[in-house]
């Protein structure tokens, strides 16, 4: 929606989180975002004013 990669992001293969294999990125991708900024702050949004508005 906001044309903007989400972040952070992790993207996994179904078979290496059914196997397991995916267990050590799923640890440190959780760890950090535990350990990131509570309050990431204002996001800037795209600003759309219909022509009828206007």
């Amino acid at each position: 929606m906001t044309g903007k990669t989400p972040e952070p992001a992790l993207a996994l293969r179904q078979r290496d989180v059914q196997s397991g294999e995916a267990m050590d990125s799923l640890e440190a991708f959780a760890t950090a975002l535990r350990t990131g900024p509570a309050d990431p702050g204002p996001v800037q949004r795209p600003v759309w004013i219909s022509p009828k508005e206007v």
